[in-house]
């Protein structure tokens, strides 16, 4: 299993946007890719959020994220709309 963590600030004021897009488009256009996607919310930090993506091995990951065609450049391009402080980190499974 291979991770993809996002860690992000929403843009001020576009929250409620983000989430309704994500959950009406982002995360269903992954998920018909075999991508899990689950979103969470900061306890601690206001517009602070986390995404994990998870993928069954790496050839997946790097076919989905790397290798991108116009419809997943339109869907990235959306996301990266609605955030800044944008860092991500790959991880994989090991035991």
């Amino acid at each position: 299993m291979v991770l993809a963590l996002y860690e992000f600030r929403v843009k001020e004021g576009m929250e409620e946007d983000y989430l309704r897009t994500t959950e009406e488009k982002i995360k269903p256009f992954w998920e018909r890719r075999g991508c899990g996607y689950s979103v969470y919310r900061s306890t601690e930090e206001d517009g602070m959020f986390l995404k994990l993506m998870t993928f069954p091995d790496e050839s997946s990951m790097r076919n989905a994220l790397f290798e991108k065609d116009e419809e997943t450049k339109g869907i990235v391009g959306l996301f990266k709309g609605f955030v800044k402080d944008l860092k991500r980190s790959i991880y994989t499974k090991v035991l």
